[in-house]
């Protein structure tokens, strides 16, 4: 990966490359990335997955985000595929000091 220019790219890496000092390596070169949150990660995919519960009740009102979705129709079923994509996953006790 150190022969790559990352500067202003968006990584993306199946399971093999979910590890920190691939992620560390992209953002020392410039670069952000996209990684899966795998089940083995059972405590940071259940606090992922709280604060998207709790923002999605409340319409992602409090959350800086972005959205996009696609329709697709194509052998008798229709598709909808909804994304939302935030870098802000403090929570309530992370913002007022509580552990």
């Amino acid at each position: 990966m150190e022969l790559l220019e990352l500067t202003g790219c968006i990584v993306t890496i199946d399971a093999m490359g979910c590890q920190r000092a691939i992620a560390a390596q992209i953002i020392a070169q410039g670069g952000d990335y996209v990684l899966g949150l795998k089940g083995n990660q059972s405590a940071l995919q259940e606090c992922v997955g709280d604060f998207f519960e709790v923002a999605a009740s409340e319409d992602f009102s409090a959350v800086t985000h972005d959205f996009h979705q696609e329709i697709d129709k194509d052998h008798g079923r229709l598709e909808v595929r909804r994304y939302w994509v935030t870098d802000d996953l403090k929570n309530d006790s992370e913002t007022s000091g509580a552990t």
